[in-house]
């Protein structure tokens, strides 16, 4: 007769659980797995709700490249009178300062770099301080918050450069990379020709001008009913 296997019967704390040794020894309690899948419930529970309150602020992020919606408006036109009017002064398109103004601060008047440039169009103080010896203005930095002054420095700032390079490629990575670098790649063959450039060996610079090509033609476009002036654009 085959050997019968001894039943083990182990109390617990927990009246009425009890587990059957001949069966199963790996201690597992009854209920573990409920509980594990309780959790997991509750989990996907939550993260479905997290992903709810997400995806229609992404959905609705119509103004970066790749997304869907080209059409839709990048976002109102805020600080409309002081784009126009330096506009107008320095010579600028518009559709110009706005890209610049989307790219470096997204907007925020507040905005600080790592390296410590400054409101909606990232000027440097030292920056600020060099063109305000052309106005004869106090450059404290402070007054790189206010809008109107940080948009009129820098616009006046894209002027310069304009008239420095006469090429709105040059004048976006000088923008971005500094002008020793832009100086560097114009004499260098592998990056430029006929006084323009072909390519920036910067990752970050490459990218901006793309952020900066892709975001000009977005408010040319969606914006022409304004009748902008393109200037030398």
């Amino acid at each position: 007769m085959p050997e019968k296997r001894a039943r083990y019967i182990i109390p617990s704390p927990r009246r009425g659980w009890k587990t059957d040794m001949s069966k199963k020894k790996t201690g597992e309690r009854p209920g573990t797995k409920s509980a594990i899948g309780v959790f997991i419930a509750v989990f996907a529970i939550a993260a479905a709700t997290a992903l709810a309150a997400v995806i229609p602020g992404l959905l609705r992020r119509n103004d970066v490249p790749g997304k869907t919606g080209e059409n839709a408006p990048l976002q109102d036109l805020m600080y409309e009178e002081a784009v126009t009017e330096y506009s107008e002064m320095y010579s600028v398109p518009v559709y110009t300062i706005y890209a610049v103004i989307k790219c470096e601060s997204g907007f925020n008047e507040n905005a600080v770099s790592r390296s410590g440039a400054v409101g909606l169009m990232q000027l440097m103080p030292s920056t600020f301080e060099w063109l305000c010896g052309f106005t004869g203005e106090e450059p404290e930095r402070e007054r790189l918050f206010d809008p109107e002054t940080n948009i009129r420095y820098g616009v006046m700032m894209l002027s310069r450069l304009y008239r420095q390079y006469g090429d709105w490629k040059c004048v976006h990575a000088a923008y971005n990379a500094g002008q020793g670098n832009v100086n560097k790649w114009l004499a260098d063959e592998r990056y430029s020709s006929d006084g323009k450039l072909f390519d920036v060996p910067f990752g970050e610079t490459k990218a901006y001008l793309e952020k900066i090509e892709y975001y000009k033609e977005r408010y040319k476009r969606l914006y022409k009913e304004k009748g902008w002036k393109d200037y030398d654009d």
